[in-house]
């Protein structure tokens, strides 16, 4: 079902480098840069959210995944050029066809982000195919 509720949890890569290396003042720079990257997506039924420290998450529906993850990306590499190289962003998709519980959606999204992080961090690259 392409409408039905996808749950994007986001984690910005490198935000505790960033801060020791640079201070909290830079590291908030970046938040700022990523919540503003978020608030440009102009799309019907997608809403974003700061979860708190460098989590955040996006509410959507399934059609939407495969532009959602392009602008994630793009995200991601505008940071990069905006002066935060050691920074990324690692995410995991949840579908509600996937869980009985809205906690497992958010299980499985959070599960699926760590795992991106982890290839991340080992130099491998993730293969995330749309669902």
């Amino acid at each position: 079902d392409a409408n039905q509720p996808m749950l994007i949890l986001v984690d910005l890569d490198g935000l505790k480098l960033i801060n020791d290396k640079y201070g909290h003042a830079r590291g908030d720079e970046l938040l700022r840069a990523f919540a503003r990257a978020l608030q440009e997506f102009k799309i019907d039924h997608v809403t974003s959210f700061r979860l708190g420290g460098d989590e955040f998450a996006i509410f959507a529906r399934k059609h939407h995944e495969a532009i959602l993850r392009d602008k994630l990306q793009a995200i991601e590499r505008s940071l990069g050029a905006q002066g935060f190289a050691e920074s990324g962003v690692s995410f995991g998709v949840a579908f509600a066809s996937e869980s009985s519980a809205a906690a497992e959606m958010f299980n499985a999204a959070d599960r699926r982000m760590y795992e991106t992080k982890t290839l991340k961090r080992t130099g491998r690259h993730p293969v995330v195919p749309l669902s």
